[in-house]
This record gives structure tokens, C-alpha cells and sequence, in this order.
């Protein structure tokens, strides 16, 4: 059962609102953000299982699909918080596409510091190797993101609270 409602909000920029009964983030997907086969970046993936018996991660699938986009095609998974309403599918999303994941400073360092705060959140954590954290200026990690993109801090969010990177690229920049 698809429990998102999708709306292209500009050209290839995708939001997917959760409309279900249980808990669980709105989801954004890049389509074709990143220059390599797997172009789309998703951000916040929701949840796997919902506490009303929902799947959340697999409605978003669903919806995704019926916009023409395909999981498999994920390159980066961009979490803006570790909650489980939006992070705790990161995992599975990883498994299923290889993806990259991406995280603020803060974020990175909440989800590597302590093994037992990822538990008590129900987000098994991901191998550093598959995280990259985010930082005004370019990425800390090439390899989970594209050379040319630049991180910067949103306007009204102070530069090191979660949610404050903002990802872009100079026109022409590659």
C-alpha cells in the first residue's frame, strides 16, 4: 500500500509526504543530482517497519516508482538526523543499492561516537566507511560524494546543528 503522496516540486527535485497512521519522516529525492550511474540522492528515508504494522521504506518505493524512479538507482543517502523516523531505513537502503551516506558533522560524530546510541535508536550503524560527514566547504569524503558539489551552513540554522548543510554546485562546476 503506497502511504506517500508525491509531488515534483521543481524539475527532478522529488517530495514524498508520509500520510500513514505511524510515525515517519517526508522524504526528498534529488533525481540525477549526482554525475554517475546511480544519480539520485534521497534524503531522510523514513522508517522500515512503522508501529502500525506500516512499511514505510517500502510505500516510499512504491511511490518513487510511480514517478519513474528506482530505488537501485540511489548513489547517496543524505540523513539529516539520526531519529529513526527518518534515518532508520538508511541501512536497509544501503544494502539493497550500495549507496553512500552523508551526514552533518554533529550527526556523524553522534552515530560513531557511542555503539549503544545507535541501538536505542533502532539504526544499526553503518560502517564508517559508508558514512561521509559534511562540512562547510567540500565534502570530508570524495568517495560518498561527487567532486564540485560545495556544503554550506542554510540560512537561520546555526553551522553545526543537525539539518544545517545544504548541498550545491556553481553552474558549470563539475
Amino acid at each position: 500500500m503506497v502511504l506517500h503522496r508525491s509531488a515534483e516540486i521543481t524539475e527532478g527535485v522529488f517530495f514524498y509526504l508520509w500520510v500513514g497512521q505511524g510515525i515517519n519522516s517526508s522524504s526528498v529525492v534529488l533525481a540525477n543530482a549526482l554525475d554517475r550511474p546511480e544519480a539520485h540522492m534521497l534524503v531522510d528515508p523514513g522508517m522500515t517497519y512503522g508501529a502500525m504494522g506500516e512499511r514505510p521504506l517500502d510505500s516510499l518505493v512504491q511511490a518513487m516508482s510511480a514517478d519513474g524512479l528506482r530505488l537501485e538507482d540511489v548513489g547517496l543517502v543524505f540523513g539529516t538526523h539520526s531519529h529513526p523516523d527518518h534515518f532508520q531505513a538508511v541501512d536497509d537502503v544501503v544494502r539493497r543499492t550500495g549507496a553512500g551516506v552523508a551526514l552533518s558533522v554533529p550527526e556523524h560524530e553522534f552515530l560513531t561516537g557511542v555503539e549503544i546510541r545507535s541501538m536505542v535508536l533502532s539504526v544499526r550503524c553503518l560502517p564508517p566507511s559508508r558514512l561521509s560527514c559534511c562540512r562547510r566547504g567540500r565534502s570530508t569524503r570524495s568517495t560518498a560524494t561527487d567532486a564540485g558539489w560545495r556544503y554550506s551552513s542554510r540560512p537561520g540554522i546555526p553551522p553545526d546543528a543537525p539539518a544545517s548543510i545544504c548541498r550545491s554546485r556553481s553552474t558549470g562546476e563539475r
